[in-house]
């Protein structure tokens, strides 16, 4: 394995994992709310723990993929979803605010790292 490959599989690693810890900790909230609807947030957030995991361990992992930039975009998503649809009840609407706190930074320093920092897309050697 060469020092890009290592650094390339860390990069998918670390991120696959925040998204699976995250999609964890925000889908946990799912058997407390009551209604029905504001439990779309955090099934979706389930299944994207559950999408991220899948996805680091069937990917090539020495090579940086653009899947953790696109699951964090849907994790804010998620996120947006769930403050229009629990916007009127208070218990619900706290971890909405908490996860785009969480979520938004990922999803730039994501992005960050697969399209300013990849070499492979600056036209740069590894």
């Amino acid at each position: 394995m060469t020092a890009s490959d290592a650094i390339n599989r860390g990069y998918n690693l670390m991120l696959a994992a925040l998204l699976t810890l995250g999609g964890i900790a925000f889908g946990s909230a799912e058997e407390r709310e009551a209604d029905p609807p504001d439990k779309i947030d955090d099934i979706g957030f389930v299944l994207l723990a559950l999408i991220a995991l899948v996805w680091y361990f069937i990917s090539k992992k020495t090579r940086r993929s653009i899947v953790p930039v696109v699951l964090a975009a849907v994790a804010v998503v998620i996120q947006i979803v769930g403050l229009v649809v629990e916007n009127g009840d208070e218990k619900a609407f706290g971890d909405n605010i908490v996860g785009i706190v969480f979520f938004v930074p990922l999803l730039v320093f994501a992005a960050l790292q697969y399209f300013y920092f990849n070499p492979r897309l600056a036209g740069r050697q590894a």
